[in-house]
């Protein structure tokens, strides 16, 4: 496939066929090929955590455990501002309606019946795999485009080999809980989990609509010739 039509294809999948193991061979082999990201004065920041088996169905237990009981998150970051643009909000209005109202039939605004829907994250929606992104305690705000750079080879490497993928803030935000299941340092910042599989065949394909290129895009010094 070329690797354009990779990065339009990629999309993050929400049902895994729990039947189908994923070799730590593959995960090795889309770690060293995403390891090529760039990072300032390549500091290479990103630490893995690679989670399967009873490990996996160990912290999937305490996550729905905390989620279950409404206990308060404690993410070691902030995902994102208290104060989006328009387009960053329509962006996420996009999203919320696609996932719960258009593929689930609930409104946004009901929350309770968005509650089992959102529960799956912490099930890792049925994948065998899930991957912790953590970066160094004292990391700053450029740390975390580095380890983006990071995050997207890995999700691209997923989809090159034909598995699938899901960044989770969700998983995140419970970092002491995470922490604790897996006596993970409380020297590193967990940026978030990604669950890896093979795509169930009730998976849905796509995602939420993307803003056309000219809404994000500014052109100087083009004139109309060359912009085709």
């Amino acid at each position: 496939m070329n690797f354009l039509k990779i990065i339009e294809s990629r999309h993050s999948t929400r049902a895994f066929d729990p039947t189908r193991p994923v070799s730590k061979a593959a995960v090795h082999s889309i770690l060293h090929a995403a390891r090529n990201a760039p990072s300032s004065q390549n500091n290479q920041p990103w630490r893995c955590i690679v989670i399967t088996g009873q490990e996996r169905d160990n912290l999937s237990k305490s996550l729905l455990h905390a989620y279950d009981n409404n206990l308060p998150t404690s993410p070691g970051y902030k995902n994102r501002s208290n104060v989006l643009d328009s387009a960053q909000q329509a962006g996420i209005d996009a999203s919320g309606k696609w996932w719960y109202t258009d593929i689930h039939g609930i409104p946004q605004e009901d929350k309770d019946k968005r509650r089992p829907i959102y529960r799956k994250n912490y099930e890792f929606y049925g994948a065998p795999i899930h991957v912790l992104l953590c970066v160094p305690e004292k990391s700053v705000e450029g740390t975390f485009l580095d380890a983006g750079a990071f995050l997207q080879n890995i999700l691209l490497g997923c989809a090159a080999l034909g598995l699938g993928a899901i960044p989770q803030f969700s998983v995140a935000a419970y970092s002491e809980v995470v922490k604790a299941t897996l006596n993970i340092s409380n020297n590193d910042i967990i940026v978030c989990g990604i669950s890896i599989g093979y795509p169930s065949s009730q998976a849905v394909k796509g995602g939420p609509p993307r803003h056309e290129v000219d809404d994000f895009t500014k052109w100087i010094g083009f004139d109309k010739e060359n912009t085709e």
